[in-house]
């Protein structure tokens, strides 16, 4: 079988990587909050005794170098009361959970996210509850955070112990409440997803929430100008991506994104997310690939070329959205977006190295790849350093006691030449010679 080549030219450049992208999410699901970043009945000596914070999970966090955390949700915040989790934690009041059919006890709320988001280095991005909330609810929120004026919610919150403001940037408008995602991967009986809106508390049709959210965006931004505010997108080529832009395009900064897919070969062809986990002192395999793009993929990225030489380095199945796979059909090899092999690079901020992050997407079969250099192999130190993550099998996971999928570093010469194993991913690293 042919191979396919990459060719990365030092001069061809994009642009700098927002590190914002490497960004995180928390939600009160599960062990997310309880019992995972934050634990003050622990009892194996994991926990800060002064904060409640699960300090393995934060070391863990700390190497993703996280920019942005999402809070608090997710579904969670659709029937959400911020309010409930300010103030003394022996007064805060159990509420019924809507999302997830559980009870909430707000021992973990505002203040204290502010706090773990400190502690870990990160900055915070709230999402607010268009479900069952109110503007009203929303512009206190912002004030209880942002405001420096002699009002009720910024009095209230220096009564709770935070003179100045917390000065939250980042602001959602809602959740996804989309209902007839027909992009959707579970309409077109590709996986088992559930479907999004339908479980939504709050759930409204494309139009209704880009009225709404037109109008909480005036509002909010009348109270605090300097805040950037999210509008609640569902895949980015949808129709509910259509009408809302088309409304709120003049009045917000930012427009989300939502991909879920199961299928291998459809989720790793289409527009995907990426999502760090940990439950104790586990590590599931996505937290690997993602702490090697946030640590190694900094900097300027490089315009990289991947060529498919045959029909047996492109994947030709159904993808989501459709418009790849027809895509793939009517465009020359070189253009296909299918590309078994895929590939990005930057040059570190110092300039002084090129990282070039290699995904080989083919469940089935490795590759011995060319890596061309616009200056030839002289380019970049003889000796480089790789990073990869791969398993046996495709399924392997991590459960407690056999970590399969990690990330294992080794120094390799570079001969021109690179082994790309079976549904592997690797970081190379290479020192340039100037």
């Amino acid at each position: 079988m042919s191979a396919p080549s990459i060719h990365i030219d030092l001069a061809r450049i994009i642009d700098e990587v927002d590190p914002r992208i490497y960004s995180g999410f928390t939600e009160h699901m599960g062990r997310c909050i309880y019992g995972g970043i934050y634990d003050p009945d622990n009892q194996h000596g994991l926990v800060d005794l002064k904060t409640g914070f699960r300090t393995d999970v934060l070391e863990a966090l700390k190497e993703l170098n996280v920019p942005l955390v999402r809070y608090p949700g997710g579904n969670f915040v659709s029937s959400y009361r911020w309010q409930d989790g300010i103030g003394p934690k022996e007064l805060r009041p159990r509420r019924p959970e809507l999302a997830w059919l559980t009870e909430e006890s707000n021992q973990f709320g505002t203040g204290t996210k502010f706090v773990w988001c400190r502690t870990l280095g990160t900055e915070p991005y709230i999402c607010l509850n268009m479900g069952t909330g109110t503007l009203e609810d929303a512009l206190a929120w912002v004030e209880y955070c942002n405001s420096s004026a002699n009002t009720y919610w910024a009095n209230l919150r220096r009564k709770n112990g935070h003179e100045e403001p917390y000065n939250v940037k980042y602001w959602s408008l809602g959740n996804i409440f989309d209902s007839l995602p027909s992009t959707n991967a579970h309409h077109q009986g590709l996986t088992g997803n559930e479907v999004w809106g339908p479980w939504q508390v709050g759930q409204m049709e494309s139009q209704d929430y880009a009225k709404k959210a037109f109008q909480w965006a005036k509002a909010l931004k009348l109270l605090d100008p300097s805040i950037k505010l999210i509008s609640c997108g569902e895949t980015g080529f949808s129709d509910w991506d259509r009408v809302t832009l088309k409304k709120l395009a003049p009045v917000v900064d930012f427009h989300s994104i939502h991909r879920t897919e199961g299928k291998h070969d459809v989720n790793v062809m289409g527009l995907r997310d990426m999502a760090s986990e940990l439950v104790s002192d586990l590590t599931q395999t996505t937290y690997y690939p993602l702490h090697l793009f946030a640590n190694l993929m900094q900097g300027t990225s490089l315009d990289v070329f991947v060529s498919a030489p045959s029909p047996a380095t492109f994947y030709t199945g159904p993808t989501v959205p459709k418009f790849v796979q027809h895509l793939t059909t009517h465009t020359p090899d070189t253009a296909k977006l299918t590309k078994y092999v895929d590939v990005s690079a930057v040059l570190s901020r110092d300039g002084r190295e090129v990282r070039v992050a290699v995904l080989n997407r083919h469940g089935e079969e490795g590759f011995v790849v060319p890596i061309w250099f616009a200056g030839g192999a002289e380019t970049v130190q003889e000796e480089v350093r790789v990073y990869e993550v791969w398993s046996q099998q495709l399924e392997d996971g991590n459960t407690f006691g056999d970590e399969r999928v990690k990330t294992v570093e080794r120094c390799v010469r570079f001969t021109g030449l690179y082994e790309l194993k079976r549904h592997s991913f690797q970081g190379m690293v290479a020192e340039i010679l100037f």
